[in-house]
C-alpha cells in the first residue's frame, strides 16, 4: 500500500485543499452525503468501501469540519456542513466532466432543479456577476503567497507574456 503524500506544506490552497479532500474515497462520501445518505451503513453500502477506511475518511471529515456527526455514540448520522457544502460546485464540476468525458454520453446520476431544469455546465462568474472564459484568466500572487510562490508566478506570467 502507498503512502499519501502530505501536501499541506506547498504554498497553495489547491494542494492544501486536496491533502483534506483529494482522496476518491472522500470525495465519493461527499456526494454521497449530497445524495441524502446519512448513515455509516448507507455509505458503506453504496460504495463498498472497507470500514476500517469509511471510518478514517468520515473521521478527517469531522476533524476538518466538512462533515457534522450527530446521534449517539451507538446510532451516528452525517451531514454536510456549511463548510461541506461549499464543496458541492467543484464536485459537480469533476461529475459533468465525468458525463462528457467517461460515460460515453450516459450520464449515470443527474442532477435538476424543482422544475426539472437539467444541470449542464457550471460557469465562473466574477464579482461583478459576469462569466469569466478560462483563456482570459492569469494567475497572480495572494497576501498567502510565500516568496518561492511568488518567484514562480512570475516567471510562469513571463513565459505566458512572451
Amino acid at each position: 500500500m502507498s503512502v499519501r503524500s502530505n501536501l499541506s506544506a506547498l504554498n497553495c490552497s489547491l494542494a492544501k485543499s486536496l491533502d483534506i479532500v483529494g482522496d476518491g474515497w472522500t470525495l465519493l462520501i461527499i456526494r454521497d452525503l449530497f445524495l441524502g445518505a446519512t448513515r455509516f451503513s448507507e455509505i458503506s453500502q453504496s460504495l463498498g468501501i472497507a470500514k476500517n477506511i469509511l471510518s478514517e475518511r468520515l473521521g478527517t471529515l469531522c476533524e476538518a469540519k466538512i462533515v457534522e456527526r450527530g446521534g449517539t455514540n451507538t446510532r451516528p448520522h452525517y451531514r454536510l456542513s456549511e463548510k461541506g457544502l461549499e464543496l458541492v460546485p467543484p464536485l459537480l464540476g469533476l461529475l459533468l466532466w465525468g458525463d462528457k468525458y467517461c460515460a460515453d454520453g450516459k450520464a449515470p446520476i443527474i442532477f435538476e432543479t424543482k422544475n426539472e431544469n437539467r444541470l449542464e455546465e457550471l460557469r465562473l462568474i466574477d464579482e461583478t456577476g459576469q462569466t469569466m472564459l478560462l483563456l482570459d484568466l492569469h494567475a497572480k500572487s495572494g497576501e498567502g503567497a510565500e516568496f518561492l510562490t511568488k518567484i514562480y508566478l512570475d516567471r510562469l506570467t513571463e513565459k505566458k507574456n512572451q
